[in-house]
């Protein structure tokens, strides 16, 4: 019709100063700021968020980078390089800048910054040690829409957190430290020149991860590790902290000094170190033997994680 007004086609409206770039010092309290605002990350700060990325030297500049609007930290997308794998560790755009094409933005800077260093995968969720979730939360139904979209495929095997409520638990430890004594086993906070014993133990025994994450305790005070000594021998060990705030875990037992209780008994040490200097709750991170930590601590079922790949083996960039 002749004079009729015709509306434009709808378009998203596109950030014209967004910029992407790498995380920086001064960029820290305000992508923790972020990432607590989108994923209720309590515990998110400048300090934690520089020791996922700036003090981790698989972290490279290219694949930990920010989304940047006149200043404003509005998106992330942190990655680091492990193996043959790029690991985005946490991403997350501001809630008042989403569908706009940030995150979709940050991927394609992230995965072709991957190409150029012949990686071959990219991994969104926890790869230990030094990570930040197990996954991605199955409760983030957007973060999940998106990745499936981008061409990211998970198994959609979960990994679940386990929740202890400190006040429900029996952390009386003196009894069961007494049997062991007489059994000629002490068990006792690591002093400075255990650490370096107990991480050699997981080493050992476990996995270079919990080498590193054992290692870890020693920058801490008092240092949230326990260990048992057979003699002058460690023999099992348990940890809080060290795989992120208010977590436990790692903890392991010499397969032949296992189903005596030395285990259990050096978790509610730890669980008890937790709660005096007033945690509430506890985080049993990425959790194994669901049933031992029901029935050892009245653990109950947290939050739960898909991890999510996507091949980039032969594909254009």
């Amino acid at each position: 019709m002749a004079g009729e007004i015709v509306p434009p086609p709808f378009v998203w409206r596109t950030v014209l100063t967004m910029q992407i770039r790498p995380i920086g010092p001064l960029d820290l309290a305000a992508t923790a700021a972020l990432l607590s605002e989108t994923l209720a990350l309590a515990h998110a700060n400048a300090a934690w968020l520089q020791g996922l990325t700036l003090d981790d030297p698989t972290c490279e500049s290219e694949i930990a980078l920010l989304a940047v609007d006149r200043e404003a930290v509005i998106g992330c997308c942190l990655g680091c390089r492990r193996d043959d794998r790029a690991v985005i560790k946490l991403f997350a755009v501001s809630p008042a800048a989403r569908r706009q094409g940030i995150a979709t933005a940050l991927f394609s800077a992230l995965e072709q910054a991957s190409r150029d260093k012949a990686l071959q995968r990219i991994v969104v969720g926890g790869v230990a040690p030094n990570y930040a979730l197990p996954g991605v939360p199955l409760a983030s139904i957007s973060a999940i829409g998106f990745l499936e979209r981008a061409g990211y495929r998970s198994d959609r095997s979960a990994r679940v957190d386990l929740i202890v409520d400190l006040d429900d638990v029996d952390l009386d430890c003196q009894p069961a430290v007494a049997r062991l004594a007489a059994q000629g086993l002490t068990l006792q906070r690591a002093t400075p020149e255990r650490v370096p014993e107990a991480a050699a133990f997981a080493l050992g025994q476990f996995s270079s991860s919990w080498e590193w994450e054992v290692g870890r305790s020693a920058q801490f005070q008092p240092i949230p590790l326990f260990v048992a000594l057979d003699g002058d021998e460690v023999v099992a060990f348990a940890a809080y902290e060290v795989s992120g705030p208010g977590r436990f875990g790692p903890t392991g037992t010499l397969p032949t000094f296992r189903r005596r209780g030395i285990g259990s008994t050096l978790m509610r040490m730890c669980l008890a170190d937790m709660k005096t200097r007033g945690d509430c709750s506890c985080t049993i991170g990425w959790a194994g033997p669901i049933g031992y930590y029901a029935r050892a601590v009245n653990a109950r079922m947290g939050p739960a994680f898909w991890v999510y790949e996507k091949d980039l083996h032969n594909q254009a960039s």
